[in-house]
Order: structure tokens, then C-alpha cells, then sequence
């Protein structure tokens, strides 16, 4: 579990740029920092309400992060770095769903010119981890990216090579709000991240999706969802490396 300090309410007006938004909070118009890249367009629209962290810093041109949009009744994450830091905490405590046998090693580990979030260890195996935030769902289905997303596909890319080199490998999808039942890629909004995804999972890549509870005090995962990645009901494939890990 993530628990968040109190969390100040406001109202988004609109977002000049990727990583900010112009909010109104006791009356007043001000500027928020926005940690998630992706479009965000079915969650920041004029008036929704935003729920920030004040933070500091001499360097900072805003004082509050965004931590948190309403969506109807649900709570969603936009502070995309939790889903990294709920992992690590879990995987620090031994205590991530399906993986409980594995150790945490190490975070941001090294392979050849780039970096991965996590490397895990059990016995003589060693796992690298990918870790990717979700916040889009559109009729119960998650979808990821909600941009095109270069660097992604670099990672999974990145990933099969390292099963090639003797690691195991993986990447967990984790949705930041409670409304998901299923994901898939979001195929029309980066095709070419779909294809790869697809590509590694066939070589070995273990696929993991979860949803998170998410309200102003805290975040914490609820339940694995399955994933497809094509018309096709769920391939066996895919369905197995999220039904059944190891």
C-alpha cells in the first residue's frame, strides 16, 4: 500500500503543456506540475477535480504534483511514478502477487545501454521487470500507451534480448484505479508498442496486469485482470503468463 499525505483539492482549467496544468484552488488560478505524459483527455477536462501534493524546492516553478483526477465515483492516479514505487515496496516485502518468490536485487539495473525498473533473484535465476502505469480505461478496458510511446517499445525490445542472454523477463501493467476488467494494448493509439508486445510475450516476456483501489488517503493493489492482444478471446499464451505465474 501507497499512502498519500493530505491531499488538497482543486479544479482543472486546462493544460498548456504535457507536464502542466493551470488549476483553480480557493478561488485563486495557479499552475500544477503533472507527472503522467499521456494525453489524459477523458480525465482532465474543465472542471474535473484534481487532488494535489504541495511540494517545494528553489528550483520548482510550481508549488503542488497532481496526485489524483475524480472520474465519476472512482479515484484515478495520475502521478505516474506510484505504480513504480508500489511494486518496489512489494517486491521489498516479498509480497507481490505470483512473484512472492522472487527477491528484490536491485532497482534502475544496467543491461548493455539501458536500464530496466527492477532485477530480481531466486536462486540462481534473475528477473528483469518493466513497470508500466496505466490510467486509460474506456468501457472497462484498460489500454496502454495512452501516447505513442517510443521508450516503451526500446524496453520490451531491450527485454528479449535479455531472455536470449539466459534472464527471465517481465512486464506488469498496473492500472491506477478500480473500473478495469480486462487490458489489451491500445493498438490504434501506438501500433507499432502493440506489435512488440505481442512479439516478446511469444518469446517469453511474462505479461501481468493489475488493478489498484484508489482513494485520497491511499493506493493499493486489488485483483489481477486478464489481458488480450487480439480479437481472438484470450490466446493461451497470454492468459496462462497472467492466470498462472510463477
Amino acid at each position: 500500500m501507497i499512502k498519500f499525505p493530505p491531499l488538497t483539492e482543486a479544479l482543472f482549467v486546462e493544460r498548456p503543456n504535457r507536464f502542466l496544468v493551470n488549476i483553480k484552488i480557493d478561488g485563486r488560478s495557479e499552475f500544477a506540475h503533472l507527472h503522467d505524459p499521456g494525453r489524459l483527455q477523458e480525465l482532465l477536462i474543465p472542471g474535473a477535480k484534481l487532488y494535489l501534493q504541495k511540494t517545494g524546492g528553489p528550483n520548482r516553478k510550481t508549488r503542488w504534483d497532481v496526485i489524483l483526477v475524480r472520474k465519476g465515483r472512482i479515484y484515478v492516479a495520475i502521478y505516474s511514478v506510484l505504480a513504480n514505487r508500489l511494486a518496489k515496496k512489494l517486491f521489498a516485502e516479498r509480497n507481490f502477487p505470483g512473484l512472492r518468490s522472487w527477491k528484490l536485487i536491485r532497482s534502475e539495473p544496467k543491461f548493455k545501454n539501458g536500464r530496466f525498473d527492477f532485477e530480481l533473484a531466486r536462486r540462481d535465476e534473475k528477473m528483469l521487470v518493466e513497470v508500466k502505469s496505466v490510467s486509460l480505461v474506456e468501457n472497462g478496458i484498460a489500454m496502454f500507451p495512452d501516447a505513442p510511446t517510443e521508450r516503451g517499445r526500446r524496453h520490451l525490445l531491450k527485454l528479449t534480448e535479455a531472455m536470449a542472454e539466459g534472464y527471465n523477463a517481465c512486464v506488469i501493467f498496473i492500472v491506477t484505479r478500480n473500473d478495469a476488467r480486462l487490458f489489451k494494448p491500445h493498438t490504434t493509439r501506438d501500433p507499432d508498442f502493440s506489435e512488440t508486445l505481442k512479439h516478446a510475450a511469444k518469446q517469453g516476456v511474462k505479461l501481468y496486469c493489475f488493478k489498484c483501489n484508489v482513494s485520497r488517503e491511499h493506493m493499493h493493489l486489488s485483483s489481477r485482470i486478464p489481458i488480450q492482444t487480439s480479437r481472438r478471446k484470450y490466446r493461451k499464451h497470454f492468459c496462462m503468463a497472467v492466470c498462472n505465474p510463477q
